[in-house]
């Protein structure tokens, strides 16, 4: 097991949290590229996180582009409506793994913000790697004021 994925599993147990994924092979295309990025297209299918009720909560994609830097890829995710309805939602963090050199790293880590629905991570050079999107979603209940944190990532992509 990666160092990575170790620290992840030990902080979820360490704080009790959730991680959850659910798995649906449908293609779908980003709303936005990051700037200086054209030529978009997703790269594997798309993934649904689930929140804290089981319903679907968000998408979570990879998307390669010709960017002004060289072809690049960044994960991205987009907040579902119906989640917003029930929760005050925030995209925790979103990220490109990569497996370089034998190791799996962490490249273009974003950081999103109270009230962004959409957040894409930084563009990565990380095109001729095995790559997957993941981040986490923090779920606060504004009348308990409980937080649930929900782990998402895409399929490995080589």
């Amino acid at each position: 097991m990666s160092r990575l994925r170790r620290t992840v599993s030990a902080l979820i147990a360490g704080l009790g949290l959730v991680a959850v994924t659910v798995v649906v092979a449908e293609p779908a295309y980003a709303g936005s590229a990051p700037n200086g990025c054209t030529t978009v297209r997703q790269l594997g299918s798309t993934h649904y996180v689930t929140g804290p009720d089981g319903t679907v909560a968000a998408s979570m994609k990879q998307f390669i582009g010709d960017c002004v830097s060289g072809q690049r890829n960044w994960a991205y995710v987009w907040i579902w409506d119906q989640a917003r309805a029930k929760w005050d939602v925030r995209v925790d963090s979103i990220a490109i793994a990569a497996k370089i050199d034998g190791t799996w790293v962490t490249k273009g880590l974003r950081w999103g913000g109270k009230g962004e629905r959409e957040v894409l991570s930084d563009p990565t050079a990380t095109v001729p790697y095995c790559t997957y999107a993941f981040g986490w979603i923090g779920f606060y209940d504004s009348t308990g004021g409980r937080y649930v944190s929900v782990q998402g990532y895409t399929a490995t992509v080589c």
